[in-house]
């Protein structure tokens, strides 16, 4: 199932947003936006399957991992972050993109995954959580990683500030996470 450009995607191989006539075609019958006949690779889906690579003792070090690793580094942005498909969105894929890299034993004090923790940092709102709008799809320069937070949201970032604790200088991020959870946890009853 991994693309030619080291990545996967969720459903069909080989499906990668090339065909331009064809997808002239659906955006003039008007159905381009009810249909996906396209299935590229996406950085969410390429770590969810590491992380299942890790389970199976899969390492950092089998080819079809290091060609999912340059597909992360390739689209990884110049902030340290990736645009995700199946979640909302950036914060989303720091979730997916450092636990999957964890599984398969990469090491994560490599300077682009640094970026990433970086650019997470700087996103975590005053309240200890992070959150992020859908509006970071369409204006990613304006939206990328801010909104109000939310239980879902923090818990994504959560998951790779645990991954690099230790190796970044994370332990008062992952406290107010954790205690904007709690908080949002009391408050639910």
């Amino acid at each position: 199932m991994q693309n030619p450009d080291g990545g996967f995607p969720a459903f069909d191989k080989n499906k990668m947003e090339n065909n331009y006539v064809m997808k002239m075609a659906m955006d003039i019958a008007g159905i381009s936006n009810s249909a996906e006949i396209f299935d590229p690779s996406s950085p969410d889906v390429t770590t969810h399957i590491l992380e299942g690579f890790g389970a199976l003792g899969v390492t950092a070090g089998d080819r079809l991992v290091k060609g999912a690793i340059n597909y992360l580094k390739s689209t990884q942005n110049l902030q340290g972050a990736w645009q995700a498909r199946w979640g909302v969105n950036y914060i989303y894929s720091m979730g997916c993109v450092i636990p999957g890299l964890a599984r398969v034993g990469y090491n994560l004090s490599e300077p682009w995954i640094g970026d990433s923790v970086a650019w997470l940092l700087s996103k975590q709102n005053t309240d200890g959580g992070f959150g992020e709008t859908v509006l970071s799809y369409r204006q990613p320069a304006k939206y990328m990683g801010v909104g109000k937070s939310t239980v879902s949201q923090t818990a994504w970032g959560l998951l790779a500030l645990l991954e690099v604790s230790g190796l970044y200088e994370v332990d008062e991020a992952i406290e107010a996470a954790v205690n904007y959870l709690l908080a949002e946890f009391v408050a639910q009853g």
